[in-house]
């Protein structure tokens, strides 16, 4: 639940920022704690986070807002 809470805060965040890329984030993230992931495995993560979030955001287009409280926990949060 919190992953997919997170992919959506990631495209929220990326649409107010306009233009702001997966890269960008990616770095951002990356300098907060750099001793524990590598760069790449962020950007790698993040464009994944960013991936799922639009679809999330489809679903919530099509279902209406909070559908993702309502997936249950037997969806799978990561791939």
């Amino acid at each position: 639940m919190v992953r997919r809470l997170l992919c959506l805060l990631l495209v929220e965040l990326q649409a107010l920022k306009r233009g702001i890329s997966a890269a960008k984030t990616a770095e951002i993230l990356h300098r907060l704690d750099a001793t524990n992931y590598k760069y790449d495995q962020v950007e790698e993560t993040v464009k994944e986070m960013l991936d799922a979030g639009s679809r999330y955001k489809n679903l919530e287009k099509s279902l209406g807002l909070g559908i993702v409280f309502v997936l249950g926990k037997d969806l799978a949060e990561s791939w």
